[in-house]
């Protein structure tokens, strides 16, 4: 009698018929095994009406569920439910859905709305001297134009001098891969191809590279400097870019400089009678140029972009992400016009395979028959060789500046504290009795170990900190964008990254271990000395090495450290002081020579309250001028010690021995924790002496 009354399932409107098509002919005997087999009533469809489409939930429960009968208590799904699989022809496919529409900013067709404010913003970073795009009085003209914005005129010496500066760059690159590989030459254009397309493709890129449109384009535009637009720049920017931008995705080393060592060997199986130094010193060159164009070239040029396709400032980074779009309309690419690296390494196999290959296969497969020469692959590898030596020739320069400057600021620095050691900061001096009193430090500064780096680190932040009182009264140009932010948050790295988040837990921690000792392996402790070391390596040291036990204490994006806003810190300021050696040059204070990125070189630098720095510094320049260029200087020597100690991985930060221990300890042992320290050192009076010694001398 249940049975009877048991209403029957309700399936959607062909449903069923889909189930007969899917389950194909079935004769009348297999029908009724199946009848048996599987017992269940067969249930009957609804109307056709449509059914609503109000929500995802409502239209799957419609169905695949019988509905809730009217005055039941629950509902159960039928007793011999077939659940039936999407069909094929009813799931779009993942190429038909409609992609997310590009934000408004960064939508070709929408119109650019900057605002008055980020427009003077932009114009006044094109105007910084490390771009020049833009005069100081172009850049005061957009600052006093409150009602809209005048005509964009562009530096008549950005026109006639550093557009002639970045061609230069991108002709040496283009010349000299034409000179390897020419247009017109097609039997070697077509054996590269076959050898390799992909490589092929990069070099072609390179060789069409369109400098002659650049030099025309150039050509008029310095015909009339003072009168050249930004809008008239865009047909210039578009040859730039856009062999760039098809080139971007591309690794310098594994693809852009295995393309050239590819055609390299191809050239001496090709020709082997020709002499090979040639083609290295044109290989070089042409790989020293792309490295400065992809570099340089693309961010000195860059802010023109950034007025031209986006309506307020971004870093240079975050633009050719955040405004892709617009860039690849502007450039008249789309995505599928980029060389794509996956491309390029799925060719290394046969590319690898074919470094090794005799040089008569090579001429064979560059559609040529030079005769056996095997040499080519010791050429090759001389060439590797003198690339080799070319980098490490570069890196040993390069150390050699940085150990020069870092000797200047180390000598700066026992200037100003005499006797404190930072003549032989490796040796690990004991800075805490020094500068207990000059810094008035906090009682648990003396927590730190006299071998942690930390300590040395932020003597040489509060130092800065001390600095930038004066540095305040610094007319910046437009380096101020950059350099106010980091003056203005760098009590934040005292406060907040060292004494709120490192000090107090280094408080606790050597607190447990003086009154327990027994508790050091606690997973409090333990966990408290992991968060010790991921503070150090988050905000401080980027080099720093340790086994977590626990994960970090915060997520890196919610960490404003400190490293990067030296690195910064130092970069700026380097640029506003060749500014002022370049005012030097051109007669100094004496004739108030204009200094790029500063506009009161000369003036004299201006403390509100004196402070320990400020009353030392004083001291030191006695007979000299105390203006805001020696202000600039001090300040840039303090920085280039601490960017070195930070963010260098050979200094002695990293390098040096016993810098494990995180508190200073009873003979220096890392056991027991000394709270306090007995000597004090009269670091004013060896300040007094020092200045008489250098009076006397």
């Amino acid at each position: 009698m249940a049975e009877a009354n048991k209403e029957k399932a309700v399936y959607a409107p062909g449903e069923l018929s889909k189930v007969r098509q899917r389950l194909g002919p079935v004769d009348a005997e297999e029908a009724e095994w199946m009848v048996r087999s599987l017992g269940g009533e067969v249930g009957v469809e609804r109307s056709g009406d449509p059914e609503p489409q109000k929500g995802r939930w409502q239209s799957r429960r419609q169905s695949h569920y019988a509905p809730l009968a009217r005055g039941a208590g629950s509902w159960k799904p039928p007793a011999h439910r077939i659940e039936l699989a999407p069909d094929p022809a009813e799931i779009a496919p993942e190429a038909t859905k409609p992609r997310k529409p590009p934000s408004p900013e960064d939508n070709p067709s929408a119109p650019l709305k900057g605002s008055y404010r980020e427009r003077v913003r932009m114009d006044r970073y094109a105007q910084d001297p490390e771009f020049g795009i833009k005069t100081r009085l172009q850049a005061l003209r957009s600052a006093f134009s409150f009602f809209g914005p005048g005509p964009d005129y562009v530096s008549p010496s950005f026109v006639t001098r550093r557009l002639s500066e970045y061609y230069r760059q991108i002709e040496e690159l283009v010349s000299a891969t034409r000179t390897l590989f020419p247009r017109n030459n097609l039997a070697r254009s077509e054996g590269l191809k076959r050898l390799s397309p992909f490589a092929f493709r990069i070099l072609d890129t390179i060789r069409r590279w369109d400098i002659e449109r650049i030099n025309s384009d150039m050509a008029r535009l310095q015909a009339r400097p003072r009168k050249v637009l930004l809008t008239d720049l865009d047909n210039l920017l578009r040859a730039v870019y856009k062999p760039l931008i098809v080139l971007e995705r591309l690794d310098q080393d594994a693809h852009i400089k295995g393309t050239y060592q590819l055609l390299y060997r191809a050239l001496c199986s090709d020709n082997p009678n020709e002499p090979r130094g040639s083609y290295q010193e044109l290989i070089r060159k042409a790989l020293a140029a792309f490295a400065l164009v992809r570099k340089d070239i693309r961010f000195q040029l860059y802010p023109l972009l950034l007025k031209r396709l986006s309506d307020r400032w971004l870093p240079c980074h975050e633009f050719f992400t955040a405004r892709r779009n617009r860039l690849m309309a502007f450039l008249g690419l789309s995505r599928d016009d980029q060389i794509q690296p996956e491309a390029i390494l799925a060719a290394a196999k046969p590319v690898a395979a074919l470094a090794t290959a005799p040089g008569a296969a090579l001429g064979t497969a560059l559609g040529t028959a030079p005769p056996g020469d095997s040499a080519a692959g010791a050429e090759f590898s001389e060439l590797d060789q003198a690339m080799a030596e070319e980098e490490e020739r570069a890196r040993k320069a390069a150390g050699e500046q940085e150990r020069r400057a870092l000797n200047r600021s180390l000598v700066v620095l026992e200037s100003l504290f005499p006797q404190a050691g930072w003549d032989r900061p490796e040796t690990w001096p004991d800075l805490y009795p020094y500068f207990l009193d000059i810094f008035n430090l906090d009682r648990n500064y003396a927590l730190i170990a006299p071998r942690d780096p930390l300590f040395q680190a932020m003597m040489l932040v509060t130092a800065l900190d001390e600095l930038f009182f004066g540095l305040r009264s610094v007319s910046f140009e437009a380096q101020e964008n950059l350099l106010a932010p980091i003056i203005n948050d760098w009590h934040y790295h005292i406060e907040t990254g060292l004494e709120k988040e490192y000090l107090s837990r280094l408080s606790e921690y050597c607190r447990i271990l003086e009154n327990s000792p027994e508790t050091r392996n606690s997973p409090y402790v333990r966990r408290l000395l992991s968060d010790l070391r991921w503070i150090k390596k988050l905000f401080f040291f980027p080099y720093y090495q340790f086994e977590p036990a626990f994960p970090a204490p915060f997520r890196k994006k919610d960490v404003h450290a400190l490293y990067p806003d030296v690195r910064q810190l130092r970069l700026r300021l380097t640029t506003v002081a060749a500014g002022i050696e370049q005012g030097k040059r051109q007669g100094g204070a004496a004739a108030q020579a204009h200094c790029e990125g500063i506009q009161n070189p000369w003036e004299p630098y201006r403390f509100q309250i004196p402070n320990p720095l400020s009353t030392r510094l004083d001291a030191l320049l006695e007979g000299r001028p105390r203006n805001n260029a020696a202000l600039i200087y001090y300040t840039l020597a303090i920085t280039v010690a601490l960017d070195y100690l930070l963010n260098s991985n050979g200094s002695w930060a990293y390098t040096g021995e016993g810098t494990d221990f995180l508190f200073r300890s009873v003979r220096d042992e890392g056991t027991t924790p000394l709270t306090g320290v007995d000597a004090k050192i009269d670091a004013a009076q060896l300040f007094q002496q020092s200045l008489k010694a250098r009076a006397g001398s």
